[in-house]
């Protein structure tokens, strides 16, 4: 595992022996995992590019996934999203990232090793609730080409820990505010998924 900063965002990836498949619900095929990263602001009621009932998170985690037959690209992707909001608590994953994030704000495009964990200690593996819609990318080149699965299970951060993301961003000013503002939703249906 290893997080770089990719001008726009944090992005940690995972070199495995055999690929991480995602699949069920909304999707026809199975997905494999790509990355994830980071989008957040300077407040706590920012940062966050999604909202729910128009309520902003401090921080969003994206999944990125391509259709397992092929590489990703930008015509087969599906990025699940996770809220992280403040509580006294961080999920037991990201801490292993923040070990490393100041670091990875400091060198742009350069490897900084994560010691592993298992992504289950970061992201819920059990059904879940959540919202579904066809979108776009939210960083260039905006392609309209993404499968967007929303969790309605939202992780917790502590102040402290969501003040590494924000020193990073001082850092390195390119990751400050990195989210794109909600967009209209041009007549794109919005559907709610509950497991029975």
């Amino acid at each position: 595992m290893y997080l770089v900063n990719e001008s726009e965002t944090l992005r940690l990836y995972i070199q495995a022996k055999n690929s991480l498949h995602f699949g069920g619900g909304v999707l026809e095929c199975p997905y494999n995992f790509d990355h994830l990263h980071f989008h957040w602001g300077t407040e706590d009621d920012k940062g966050s590019e999604h909202k729910i009932d128009g309520l902003s998170y401090p921080l969003e985690m994206h999944v990125v996934h391509g259709i397992a037959e092929y590489r990703t690209t930008l015509d087969n992707i599906v990025v699940v999203s996770y809220f992280f909001q403040i509580d006294n608590k961080t999920t037991e994953g990201l801490k292993n990232l923040l070990e490393v994030t100041e670091a990875a704000a400091q060198n742009r495009h350069v490897k900084q090793n994560v010691k592993p964990f298992p992504l289950s200690s970061l992201v819920p593996n059990s059904s879940f609730s959540y919202y579904s819609y066809k979108g776009s990318l939210t960083m260039q080149p905006y392609s309209e080409t993404v499968t967007w699965i929303i969790s309605n299970t939202v992780l917790s951060i502590t102040p402290i820990d969501m003040e590494i993301f924000r020193k990073a961003a001082r850092i390195d000013e390119e990751l400050e505010n990195n989210f794109r503002e909600c967009q209209e939703l041009n007549n794109r249906t919005v559907y709610f998924i509950q497991p029975v």
